[in-house]
């Protein structure tokens, strides 16, 4: 018996091919031309997926449920390739009609235009605005309801909201008749030749439901906050041609929605694009897995840096790599999960540099008195080495080239810039409601870190999460509070002394 011969088509998506029978033509070639596409489009966003996991940023971006979207469409589409389009029905081609792959592949391709993607078809949720008793029966007010919104890509680390939609110019013109505006309306089959002879009925584009999908997510932004600001609504018309003085439709749509707040693309990304420009997988990851580069706003050149930050810039946990501990020493269990964690993701490459390089570096005095303490009771020789040379400018400015010889890690491309600073005292300026409630709930040391950076306009880089997540809750939704970069990881010096300290 001879040996079973291979499929002649390596691409048989079903198996049909077989030792009797070669592999034959489609039953419905147009859904087997869009399951080329939805399998293009899965294997990216897998690619993606698969990427994210390597970076260890899996968790940076909500990406679940589109994903799951896009497996679902892809099994209709297996579902249809299997079904012959039948003469006496139309049924397969209103399915094909009916598939959503182009609006997921439109959704994907707005994501790979952008940066700092947080996450795709993420739901939000708002409270709606409060009725007035006046327009109730008997006086009484209706309590808020709860209500939600799907944004289709979240983008810029929180601060862009995109919503995509395969709008054309007959369906817009359509949808404006259907609101009321129909007499004298010529529409024709062809898309791209539509006229009016007469004006734009604002009130009937205001009733579109896609403008009031729009006032919705303004709404909901409204609801929302991002190191204090607000995000943006932009709405991405990948079939709608940029509106001119012939399609005077178009332009009261896209006038309409940037009247309410929203930013609006109009056709396809473009490689000029100041906000839109498409870009690679590669590229795209680089963003979400470097955390310098999750931030939604900039940071400050000087920068303030708190006692957790000046701490591990002088450890040896993180500046050598690898630490030779005396038999006798046993180091507290939090040091040691530190110099195990150095092992797979050293600190100062991974989440300090970036934030560093290039910028001037500034602490209050209280700031530095604290951590050179700290240092006297608690470091070894090369971290109070270290601590030395971030703190004391040395007469032939050589603290940069000294600080390198005791790291063990090239230091950022733009450089280092020591020693660090002291700030100005700023005990004379006056201070506004939102700056005295949290100064009282913050210690001396926290106190004039935050507080001084603050006051200076500066960005506070600290390790302390705990105090940074107390001082965003004491932060009402129309203030604005302090500037600071939290860092999700914190290395402390090793403790050779073998004491403990509070920092």
């Amino acid at each position: 018996m001879s040996p079973k011969k291979e499929p002649d088509d390596p691409n048989d998506m079903y198996g049909f091919s077989s030792d009797e029978e070669a592999a034959h033509e489609p039953l419905n070639p147009a859904a087997e031309a869009l399951l080329k596409r939805s399998y293009a489009l899965l294997d990216e966003i897998q690619s993606f997926q698969r990427s994210l996991r390597r970076e260890n940023a899996e968790n940076a971006v909500v990406l679940g449920s589109f994903a799951n979207l896009v497996k679902s469409e892809h099994r209709t589409i297996q579902g249809l390739c299997l079904e012959a389009p039948s003469p006496e029905t139309k049924r397969s081609s209103h399915s094909l009609s009916a598939v959503n792959l182009p609006f997921y592949e439109a959704v994907w391709a707005a994501a790979k235009s952008t940066t700092g993607i947080t996450a795709l078809h993420k739901t939000f949720w708002y409270q709606e605005k409060e009725l007035s008793s006046k327009d109730q029966p008997g006086g009484a007010k209706l309590k808020r309801k709860k209500s939600s919104v799907v944004v289709d890509v979240v983008a810029q680390n929180g601060l862009q909201w995109i919503k995509v939609n395969l709008l054309t110019p007959k369906r817009l013109l359509f949808d404006i008749a259907k609101a009321g505006w129909e007499e004298g309306r010529l529409i024709s089959d062809d898309e791209d030749d539509y006229q009016s002879s007469y004006s734009t009925n604002s009130l009937a584009i205001s009733q579109l439901a896609l403008t009031k999908i729009a006032s919705t997510l303004v709404l909901a932004a409204s609801h929302e906050r991002v190191q204090y600001l607000h995000p943006s609504v932009y709405f991405i018309f990948p079939r709608l041609p940029p509106p001119t003085d012939k399609t005077p439709e178009v332009k009261a749509f896209i006038d309409e929605l940037t009247s309410l707040g929203v930013h609006v693309q109009c056709g396809p990304p473009s490689p000029d694009s100041e906000v839109f420009k498409p870009r690679r997988i590669s590229e795209l990851v680089e963003d979400i897995s470097t955390p310098f580069r999750r931030r939604s706003i900039p940071v400050t050149s000087p920068v303030n840096l708190d006692v957790s930050i000046l701490l591990s810039l002088a450890s040896d946990i993180c500046n050598c790599k690898s630490i030779k501990l005396d038999p006798g020493f046993t180091p507290h269990e939090a040091i040691t999960h530190q110099i195990e964690s150095e092992k797979t993701e050293p600190f100062l490459v991974k989440h300090v540099w970036a934030v560093l390089e290039g910028r001037d570096l500034v602490c209050s005095q209280v700031v530095a008195d604290r951590f050179k303490s700290i240092v006297g009771i608690l470091a070894g020789e090369k971290e109070a080495e270290r601590a030395d040379l971030l703190m004391h400018p040395r007469e032939d400015g050589s603290n940069v080239d000294r600080f390198q010889k005791l790291c063990e890690h090239p230091l950022p491309e733009k450089g280092l810039r020591l020693p660090v600073s002291i700030l100005g005292d700023d005990s004379g300026e006056e201070e506004s409601e939102v700056m005295k409630r949290i100064k009282a709930k913050l210690s001396a040391v926290n106190r004039s870190a935050f507080m001084g950076g603050w006051k200076a306009g500066l960005t506070t880089v600290t390790s302390n999460k705990t105090v940074a997540r107390m001082v965003e809750g004491l932060v009402n939704i129309d203030e604005v509070g302090p500037d600071f970069y939290v860092i999700d990881a914190a290395r402390s010096l090793v403790g050779y002394k073998g004491k403990k300290i509070k920092v």
